[in-house]
């Protein structure tokens, strides 16, 4: 939940630090629409984390081999369908923001038990989620 008084001290301050004077009009009003474009951003960045759903838990293999191609999807939660995901594979292994891969191989080069999770932003940073439910992995 967002904190209001939080989040309007947050914003007065970042007001504060713009040159809002040659933003004025000429009766030297401060520009509302500067102010209101303000707080938008803030909001964003705000509630941004969380706001969109995380993609699904990961479907894939729940063993495989060392050195074995593995392949995992997810299902992405944007509702304009232009995702960026992430892929945490548990084994210190994070793939980059990758346009669209909803599925990605992986090859786990030691024994042991995983857990590959993914999460998923818009292009532009302005939404992005929270990680995934995880897949437990056992490399043998």
């Amino acid at each position: 939940m967002v904190d209001l008084e939080e989040l309007n001290a947050e914003f007065q301050a970042a007001l504060d630090n713009i040159d809002v004077e040659s933003k004025r009009n000429k009766k030297g009003e401060t520009n509302m629409f500067l102010k209101m474009s303000m707080l938008l951003v803030i909001l964003i960045l705000a509630v941004g984390c969380g706001f969109f759903p995380a993609p699904d838990k990961p479907d894939g293999p729940s063993t495989c081999k060392v050195g074995q191609k593995v392949e995992f999807e997810t299902e992405g939660t944007d509702p304009i369908d232009v995702h960026l995901f992430k892929w945490d594979f548990g084994d210190g292994e994070i793939s980059d923001w990758d346009n669209d891969n909803e599925q990605i191989k992986h090859r786990f080069s030691q024994k042991g038990k995983f857990s590959v999770r993914a999460k998923e932003r818009c292009p532009l940073w302005v939404f992005w989620s929270g990680w995934s439910d995880e897949r437990k992995v056992t490399v043998k």
